[in-house]
């Protein structure tokens, strides 16, 4: 009885209350006056992981186990899947709003760097078409477990990788022509070449 109780409040939460929604919230960018969403916190996600991950671990252990394996194996896949694609997208957000401020705000870094420039234009809009569908949708299982959406966000973020290493070589050039430029942060150097 416990195991199913447990069960339908583990379905409960994840499907039908607002316990699983992510905190999303719309901003104005600074570099072009846009609307974008992005996800504020994820605390809520993460303790419902953490107290829903035990649980089931424990009931996996009891004698029981065997009568809701495949309800059990099924949060815990889930639950897992919903894992590692929130931190796929905190981490793919992070790098976005980076760059972001960097070739939104700065034009002539777009201008130097054309090649990393499209491609950001490229990904940036597909970052904020997901970001649109999040927000509607909200529910962490329904807008995270999408075909498709783990694999488009381990690629957006090589992509943002790749383009920070780029833009990183770039300072670094521009820090051997002029040493100076060592002792300035990224930041201060891009606003210096902007």
């Amino acid at each position: 009885l416990k195991i199913e109780q447990l069960i339908v409040d583990i379905q409960y939460k994840w499907t039908d209350s607002d316990a699983s929604d992510l905190i999303v919230s719309k901003e104005k960018s600074k570099a072009d006056n846009e609307d974008y969403f992005f996800i504020k916190t994820v605390e809520n996600i993460m303790e419902l992981i953490e107290d829903h991950g035990q649980k089931l671990g424990t009931a996996k252990s009891s004698p029981f186990y065997k009568e809701f394996d495949t309800d059990i194996d099924y949060w815990e896949s889930t639950i897992s899947q919903i894992t590692e694609t929130l931190e796929i997208l905190i981490a793919v957000q992070s790098k976005w709003k980076y760059l972001e401020s960097i070739f939104k705000g700065q034009p002539d870094i777009s201008k130097q760097l054309p090649n990393e420039d499209s491609i950001f234009k490229r990904n940036n809009q597909i970052f904020k078409t997901e970001m649109e569908r999040i927000a509607k949708v909200r529910n962490c299982q329904e807008c995270l477990i999408v075909k498709g959406f783990l694999s488009l966000l381990y690629d957006l973020n090589k992509k943002f990788e790749q383009i920070q290493k780029n833009l990183n070589q770039f300072l670094e050039a521009k820090r051997g022509q002029f040493p100076r430029f060592y002792f300035l942060s990224n930041d201060d150097l891009l606003e210096i070449i902007g």
